[in-house]
């Protein structure tokens, strides 16, 4: 079943500062015997400047509930002679609608 997650972190601490960010997965992309999704936007405002930020998940991690959710990384865009590292995991999944 076609489905989405939720996704929203904090990027580590860099110059004095970091970003957020927040959004929802594309759809669901089978990948051997699970499946992945695309994320991409733009961070926070903070310091006088934003990063932009994509990847591709890993595969599902099955959550206690019977569901499950993915755990993605990475670093953002250089911007502003920096970059920003981050990784966490999605929410659960969102049926499409």
């Amino acid at each position: 079943m076609n489905h989405y997650h939720w996704y929203g972190t904090t990027a580590d601490f860099i110059e004095v500062h970091n970003h957020g960010f927040e959004g929802y997965t594309g759809p669901s992309i089978p990948h051997d015997d699970s499946h992945v999704h695309e994320y991409q936007g733009i961070t926070t405002l903070d310091d006088g400047h934003r990063h932009q930020y994509g990847g591709v998940t890993g595969p599902a991690v099955p959550a206690p509930d019977g569901g499950h959710i993915h755990a993605y990384a990475g670093v953002t865009s250089f911007d502003d002679r920096h970059d920003h590292p981050y990784g966490t995991y999605t929410g659960p999944e969102i049926p499409a609608c």
